[in-house]
């Protein structure tokens, strides 16, 4: 084969990856953000809102901050995205679509070059295997369809990945400079350092490593005092519009959920036995153990064979990240992409690390199968043991709080009897593979990874039991625990069993689309998401902002958790009442004592009852006249709530006339 036909081979298998990926999301880019069966609350009613109305300001009336209505409240943290939404509008106006394309242009650009890199590292064939069975899962359908936060640092993470690996010193100062970005987008950006750094340390030994992550390191701090000095310097304008420092701003539209103390460690432990808690469990599936439990097994089997190099800290810094996630109070699935986004890297990672066989024996294939076999038989007995596992329901309560948040116990005193016997298996299973060869050496390490895989994926066992109370099907649960204990249990059976040279390469290409396409198949939510996929998107919220247009004057400021995020594409100004705990009346005086005459409206929603309640019990200074009521996406799943469009008559106090 001449090598014209080689580069014609490869850019076919890439372009027929870029069909795939864009099949599944351009034609939605105009749509309603989210899918019902992959809804997580709030999200997909708000969040596009929260993070890009800034941008809609700027563009508009030239400030990206008004700090009488809380807009943008989130601007200080993450101004990038506020910044992106002004790029658009800038190119297409205001639409119902525009916001999305900066967002949807840098996914597609990263989902490029991640294909360049695996397959530079295992060839086209499996680089487009690979990658073309992960995008698919239905975390990435759902969340690159929209201006997904979480979406754009899995992006600028895999760019900047891909860009630190190879020998030339520009590239560690240009991944430093890339990485550095997302602090305009989340914190996390600290979380995210090492990954990159295990790019720099990929190629490059002794002297040259340690030059490059010095580079690499220098690139990345002044990176992020440059980014911060720019948002500080964006709203210097907007400061002084309100009469306050511009670094006073910043800080008063920095208003994230609160990061956990590092020193709570009751409350780590409780994050780290309930990992990915619900509702991640039916949505991640089998990722949750192959973000978590696979890279573990890597790192330890390096270590073990003593090499000390960039896929080792790769295999160390991907479980870091999600074990920091974890044991965040409030926490959603979404959180977690950034860590889907590196699956193909990881895997092509282990692919590299598994060729370079302990020895070149020949693969004892009748063991193999056999192992083989006996795992799967006695995963299958352990599936329905645990089909038939119940405990005292007063017992089973008592271990989660609130599904997003950490649950009330410890996850462990229910599994932990389950994972010390799933461990006992596998590190058997593992002795047997090498004929209890470095058992005694290595049997405590294979003992303490599969502990670790057990508890990710037993985490789903009181979300399965307590799903009656919760109105579900336990299957919900079950079918993705089922399929976790099937593929990390033979996972780690042959990543530490198996000494001689397999066809890793071709393993991975098949197993992974396999597991993927088994997970569409046997999980119920996977399942029902793939025919909503399929379908056309709906354009509720784009009626709904067409009415509005008709019923609100030009001059109207209107007021809720949803107005942002519903009137984004209208010259309409709102205030968001996130940053008030969706109390309004805050809102509402800070409006009024800087612009008496503002004519306010009340986007007031039944699901968020709440808010309806702040107004009840202040009526004696504000009435509500009702003027529609819509159907919307409700927070919580997505079902029809009602939303009303009110009328704020502001009142003189009590015992006064109007």
């Amino acid at each position: 084969m001449n090598m014209n036909t080689m580069k014609a081979g490869r850019w076919l298998w890439i372009v027929a990856f870029a069909a795939v990926w864009c099949a599944l999301r351009v034609f939605w880019l105009d749509c309603d953000p989210g899918v019902p069966s992959i809804w997580e609350y709030g999200y997909n009613a708000t969040d596009e809102g929260y993070y890009l109305c800034g941008g809609k300001q700027k563009y508009l009336w030239g400030y990206f901050v008004d700090m009488a209505r809380t807009e943008a409240y989130s601007y200080g943290f993450s101004a990038g995205t506020h910044w992106l939404s002004y790029l658009a509008h800038l190119l297409f106006g205001l639409s119902t679509w525009a916001w999305r394309i900066p967002f949807f242009v840098i996914c597609l650009v990263a989902w490029m070059a991640l294909f360049r890199h695996v397959e530079k590292r295992i060839g086209s064939v499996s680089a487009f295997a690979l990658c073309a069975s992960i995008s698919c899962m239905p975390m990435f359908v759902a969340y690159e369809r929209t201006a997904s936060n979480d979406v754009l640092i899995g992006s600028l993470l895999v760019l900047s990945y891909v860009i630190s690996t190879g020998c030339a010193l520009w590239r560690a100062a240009a991944a430093g400079l890339l990485v550095s970005t997302i602090v305009l987008v989340k914190p996390s950006v600290f979380v995210l350092l090492p990954v990159v750094a295990a790019g720099v340390l990929e190629q490059r030994k002794g002297r040259n490593a340690f030059h490059a992550v010095i580079v690499f390191a220098v690139s990345a701090a002044a990176s992020l005092l440059l980014c911060k000095w720019l948002v500080v310097l964006s709203v210097l304008p907007d400061a002084a519009r309100a009469g306050i420092t511009a670094g006073e701003m910043v800080k008063r539209t920095t208003t994230h959920y609160p990061l956990p103390s590092i020193f709570d460690f009751v409350s780590h432990f409780k994050g780290f036995s309930s990992f990915p808690r619900d509702p991640s469990i039916q949505f991640l599936g089998i990722a949750a153990p192959l973000v978590s439990a696979l890279p573990l097994a890597l790192a330890a089997r390096s270590v073990l064979l003593r090499r000390w190099n960039g896929n080792l800290l790769l295999f160390l810094s991907v479980p870091a990240y999600v074990a920091a996630v974890s044991v965040m109070n409030t926490i959603y699935t979404h959180y977690f992409l950034p860590m889907l986004f590196m699956l193909p890297i990881v895997v092509s990672a282990a692919v590299h690390e598994l060729s370079a066989a302990e020895t070149d024996e020949k693969p004892d294939v009748r063991r193999l199968v056999a192992v083989s076999v006996a795992v799967f038989a006695v995963d299958l007995i352990g599936i329905l043991f645990l089909a038939g596992y119940t405990v005292a329901p007063a017992e089973c309560q008592n271990f989660y709080s609130r599904i997003y948040n950490l649950p009330a116990r410890n996850v462990w005193g229910m599994t932990g009897t389950m994972m010390v016997a799933f461990a006992v298996a596998v590190t058997l299973a593992i002795a047997f593979m090498r004929g209890f060869n470095g058992f005694r050496k290595a049997g405590v390490v294979w003992f303490v990874i599969a502990l670790i895989a057990a508890s990710a994926v037993f985490a789903a066992m009181p979300a399965a039991v307590l799903a009656p109370a919760m109105k579900q099907s336990s299957s919900v649960y079950f079918a993705p625990m089922s399929m976790s204990l099937v593929v990390i249990s033979l996972a780690l059976v042959f990543i530490f069993g198996c000494r001689s040279r397999l066809p890793w390469r071709r393993i991975a290409c098949i197993a992974v689309p396999c597991m993927v396409l088994a997970c569409y198949v046997v999980t119920p939510v996977w399942r029902e998401a793939l025919f909503e996929f399929l379908r056309p998107g709906t354009h509720i919220q784009e009626k709904v902002a067409s009415e509005l247009k008709t019923l609100l004057p030009k001059d109207a400021i209107v007021i809720g958790e949803r107005s942002n995020q519903v009137l984004l594409s209208l010259p309409i100004r709102t205030a968001t009442t996130f940053a008030a705990n969706s109390d309004p009346i805050p809102v509402i005086r800070s409006i009024l004592a800087s612009e008496p005459n503002a004519k306010l409206y009340a986007l007031a929603d039944s699901q968020h009852a709440y808010n309806l309640q702040h107004y009840r019990e202040h009526a004696k200074e504000y009435r509500l006249h009702l003027m529609k009521e819509f159907k919307m996406p409700s927070f919580s799943n997505g079902k029809p709530a009602s939303v009303y469009l009110c009328r704020i008559e502001p009142l003189r106090a009590e015992g006064g006339s109007k």
